[in-house]
């Protein structure tokens, strides 16, 4: 699974290499959860326009498992 560009100003992108992407879940540092959305993509664009510039966590979902990558808004 690859996030890019990262770090991002206003949105970023996964690819799951065909793999599907059923949600993700943007959480702060501290754990607080700030966004969940459910998807059925294995390529999708996420906003993050609104979010304070600062260090965030993304859980991606897939049927696969699940995987935890940080990213960072400028």
């Amino acid at each position: 699974i690859q996030l890019y560009p990262n770090p991002a100003q206003n949105s970023f992108n996964i690819d799951a290499d065909g793999t599907v992407i059923t949600g993700f879940k943007i959480t702060s540092t501290s754990g607080q959860i700030i966004r969940y959305q459910q998807t059925h993509n294995s390529k999708i664009k996420v906003e993050i326009g609104n979010l304070s510039s600062g260090a965030y966590l993304i859980k991606i979902e897939t049927a696969l498992g699940n995987k935890v990558l940080p990213f960072f808004k400028e």
